[in-house]
């Protein structure tokens, strides 16, 4: 702490209103009297000013404690995040690919099956319209007939068809 000057502020008032002569000494008296004492103040205000910045971080520091740790991991971990992010949406985009090529197999799949189901009856409805354009009587000939294209069929598209 400052020393406190003899000449307090008290003392100095009285001593300008107890002048009533308005000397042009007196008021010199007085200016150097007042300018020496703030001179030996400003090193002591200087130390008060520092004094205070400390404390306001010391303060800052108990009310936000390791705030500089909390940032550093936060920006760690979102980091780490947004990394998972990206390798979630790579394994994303190689499943939709990978979903896209099946369901395009099963739609061709579907579509040659649908078309050979198609030919497996157009294919047993010509042979049975034959077996009536003959116009045999012999039931076991008819059958024998049928029952070798139904081989001939079941040979070139290797199942057997609905008949």
């Amino acid at each position: 702490m400052a020393k406190k000057s003899s000449i307090g502020i008290g003392t100095l008032m009285r001593k300008k209103l107890s002048d009533i002569t308005n000397n042009s000494d007196s008021q010199h008296n007085l200016l150097p009297l007042t300018l020496p004492a703030i001179d030996a103040d400003i090193p002591s205000i200087q130390q008060l000013l520092t004094e205070r910045t400390q404390l306001i971080q010391l303060i800052a520091e108990k009310e936000y404690p390791l705030s500089s740790e909390l940032i550093e991991s936060s920006g760690a971990e979102l980091r780490r995040m947004q990394a998972d992010i990206k390798k979630l949406q790579l394994q994303n985009r190689n499943l939709a690919q990978s979903n896209s090529l099946m369901l395009a197999e099963l739609n061709l799949g579907r579509d040659k099956r649908k078309i050979l189901q198609h030919e497996i009856s157009c294919r047993s409805t010509l042979i049975k319209a034959n077996a009536l354009k003959a116009g045999s009587n012999d039931e076991g000939r008819r059958k024998r007939t049928i029952g070798s294209e139904k081989k001939t069929i079941e040979k070139t598209f290797g199942f057997r068809g609905n008949t």
